[in-house]
């Protein structure tokens, strides 16, 4: 093969500039930097394409701190981490001085956005991001699942001495009423416009500090999902002049009733809100007839009710309701609305525009469902989710026949009881052209029906396809491998399937089933002899994300994986309660092909002896009291040994 020039390499740069600004697309830009070779070349390709990533959204400009930093804290990050705007810090565990020398970083003078997952670190070490003086274009910091605290809360915020801050995200911070209160007295807040303190136990004083605060007026978005508010507190964000500016309020899984609801229907203040999201509460029909009724809330787009008790009535009112003209999406599992809200919806002219209809365990029936599936108004459905409603396989039939439903695109009948038959029925339908994700998990199916569907069905852009916890067995998973009908197939979920060692032999070795981006095979009774048959198949080369959990597989099986080139663009890799010991946990963290990211969690699982002990084998001389986060870095540089 010809040597590929620095020229070859120019041309392919901008090839992949003039392509439309997309995640996918930056990772692609990505991996030719990281395998350009001349450091001149790539040193006036940096110049040139920071000059046309300038009108690319700083979101899409994405990258983990292990791919901008492979040694960090040591050394220096890759000289194209300038074309990244956005870096997700995806180490486990962090020292104060490693978050000060992230803050000192000169290269990093661009960052616009920084994740933190799940890291631990000395909570008030915070504070380094905050008051650093090179992160100064820092306008974006979530921070979720930290265990940041109070005190790591405070501590940044008094650090804080800009205020250009527009998103704070805090989910699963463990803050309680004394952070937010420091937060909503944060003067360096006033252009903040989105605010997530889902999962923290605030209180109504919390919520009563928030809609008090004349520092928070900027606020368009607001997440206090699990936040322990009750009426009191709902009420107080209703009656607040500060939550003039929301256009999104989440609210879900708190105490809220109708009284809460109604308080919302009654503000003047909430007149921007496009999304409401109250799912999971206390609210009646009485809430559900407020919203309805309201003078001030006309513009929803999105409203989500599910989980309450809305019953018929509520529903009927919301149906009937001219305010909800503009909306989109209605969501209204588990309020047992019945077959009269079901109808009520079919029947309603002011819900021409929904796109988005969830009715999880509505308690409907075969009535309803043909009102809706003949409705004159409902008929641009492109999600539509009817799961864990007892669905039949007389329901498909009346399904099949649908002719209004061509834009749909997601069709989800998770946890019914259509069985065998109801699959075959299905199979038959005509009237889905556009029909890209089949849900049937929990469906009683059988080898057989899937025989049928693999034979007969008639989705042509179908790309995901969800079996979980259907009795699939071996021969069920032959029929999906052997249906050229399954070749768009991008996603394919087989949970607890049993298709065994002969099933996954089928799928490795598929003539049709060769563009998976993300397979499920968690509980399929596979051992290493299928992961071996996994590992070696070309078919699985596009892989992104892989679920093998639950299976017996051992270190032969995952050393298998990790020296597989097909599985290189794995970012996700699942194998909890699998039989594995630290060395096929070495062999992951140091495969030759898997990503930085995924070496780095593996290597996570292995205690800080193990680490010592996989350094010395390999004759590297560790300095004693080296921590366990410098073991992992100094075990990321011997990639492939």
């Amino acid at each position: 093969m010809t040597p590929k020039k620095p020229s070859d390499d120019f041309a392919v740069l901008r090839e992949l500039l003039s392509k439309e600004p997309k995640k996918e697309h930056f990772a692609e830009i990505w991996q030719l930097f990281r395998q350009w070779k001349s450091p001149d070349a790539r040193a006036v390709g940096l110049h040139y394409a920071l000059g046309h990533l300038e009108h690319w959204p700083s979101e899409l400009r994405y990258a983990s701190l292990t791919q901008c930093w492979p040694g960090f804290p040591h050394g220096k990050p890759e000289p194209f981490s300038r074309l990244v705007r956005r870096i997700n810090i995806n180490i486990s565990d962090l020292a104060d001085e490693e978050l000060r020398t992230l803050a000192q970083e000169p290269e990093f003078t661009e960052i616009t956005h920084l994740q933190l997952y799940k890291v631990n670190f000395p909570p008030k070490a915070l504070a380094h991001i905050a008051g650093s003086s090179t992160l100064q274009a820092l306008v974006d910091l979530d921070i979720s699942s930290c265990d940041l605290g109070d005190d790591g809360l405070i501590a940044f915020l008094q650090a804080l001495t800009r205020s250009n801050m527009t998103v704070l995200g805090l989910t699963k911070s463990n803050i309680t009423s004394r952070g937010v209160n420091a937060l909503a007295n944060a003067t360096n807040l006033v252009n903040l416009k989105e605010l997530d303190l889902f999962d923290n136990e605030i209180g109504q004083e919390g919520v009563l500090a928030l809609a008090r605060s004349p520092y928070l007026k900027s606020l368009t978005y607001l997440d206090l999902h699990e936040c322990q508010i009750n009426d009191k507190g709902c009420i107080a964000l209703a009656n607040s002049p500060n939550m003039a500016n929301l256009v999104q309020l989440d609210l879900w899984s708190n105490h809220i009733t109708g009284k809460g609801a109604q308080a919302l229907a009654n503000s003047p203040y909430m007149t921007n809100l496009t999304h409401l999201n109250l799912s999971y509460n206390q609210v009646d029909k009485k809430g559900a007839q407020a919203l309805a009724s309201s003078e001030y809330i006309k513009q929803l787009q999105y409203l989500s009710l599910t989980g309450n008790d809305i019953g018929p009535e509520g529903c009927v009112a919301l149906a009937n309701s001219p305010n909800l003209s503009q909306l989109t999406d209605l969501h209204l599992d588990g309020n047992h609305i019945r077959d009269i809200g079901v109808t009520a919806i079919a029947n309603s002219p002011f819900l021409q525009g929904l796109f988005s209809l969830h009715l999880r365990k509505a308690e409907m029936r075969e009535d309803s469902l043909i009102d809706l599936v003949k409705s004159p108004y409902v008929k641009g459905l492109i999600d539509l989710d009817l799961g864990n409603n007892e669905l039949t396989y007389v329901d498909m039939e009346v399904l099949a026949q649908a002719e209004s439903w061509k834009e749909l695109r997601v069709l989800n009948f998770y946890f019914n009881n259509l069985q065998d038959e109801g699959l075959i029925a299905l199979s038959q339908a005509k009237g889905f052209p556009n029909l890209y994700r089949l849900e049937l998990s929990h469906n009683i199916i059988t080898e057989e029906g899937i025989k049928v569907f693999a034979k007969d069905a008639d989705f042509p852009a179908l790309t995901e396809l969800d079996l979980n916890f259907n009795q699939i067995h071996a021969e069920g998973a032959k029929a999906l491998a052997n249906s050229p009908k399954l070749k768009g197939l991008r996603l394919l979920n087989l949970w607890g399937a049993g298709i065994g060692l002969k099933g996954a032999k089928s799928l490795a070795k598929s003539p049709h089933i060769t563009k998976l981006e993300q397979f499920g095979l968690w509980n399929n009774d596979l051992g290493d002899s299928a992961i071996f048959e996994i590992a070696k198949s070309p078919n699985f080369r596009n892989l992104v994300t892989l679920h093998l959990g639950k299976n017996a597989i051992g270190d032969e099986g995952v050393k298998a994986l990790a020296n597989s080139p097909n599985l290189k663009g794995l970012i996700y890799l699942d194998l909890e309660q699998c039989p594995i010991t630290h060395e096929g946990f070495c062999a992951l963290g140091l495969s030759p092909y898997l990503s930085f990211p995924l070496r780095r969690q593996f290597l996570g699982k292995l205690t800080q002896e193990q680490l010592l002990e996989a350094l010395i084998t390999r004759g590297q001389k560790v300095p004693p009291k080296t921590n366990a986060s410098a073991l992992v870095g100094r075990l990321l540089l011997l990639q492939g040994k």
